[in-house]
């Protein structure tokens, strides 16, 4: 990191994509493993399984209501943009 800083080596949309993209999954998931790792050294097994069960069921809840989510702005943005409702929807943010 230090000499893709320093040197340039690196250009600033692979570096940012490196540390926050590539690098932030790997802390976020060590993370998950060193708590999950600990609570079974110290025995407290329920809580390990607890930390697996509600990480896994978080997880799939949250990637299924960004899908729902995706899935309404991308009909809407549908509509939208017909001829006969131009007048009718709000313009989109960006575009």
């Amino acid at each position: 990191m230090h000499l893709g800083v320093s040197a340039n080596v690196i250009p600033p949309t692979l570096r940012l994509f490196l540390t926050t993209g590539i690098m932030g999954g790997f802390t976020t998931y060590s993370t998950f493993d060193y708590e999950t790792y600990k609570y079974t050294q110290q025995g407290a097994y329920a809580l390990a399984a607890l930390n697996v069960g509600l990480t896994l069921v978080v997880c799939f809840v949250a990637g299924a209501a960004g899908d729902v989510v995706a899935r309404l702005l991308s009909e809407a943005e549908l509509r939208c943009s017909a001829d006969y409702a131009i007048l009718a929807c709000p313009p989109i943010s960006g575009a």
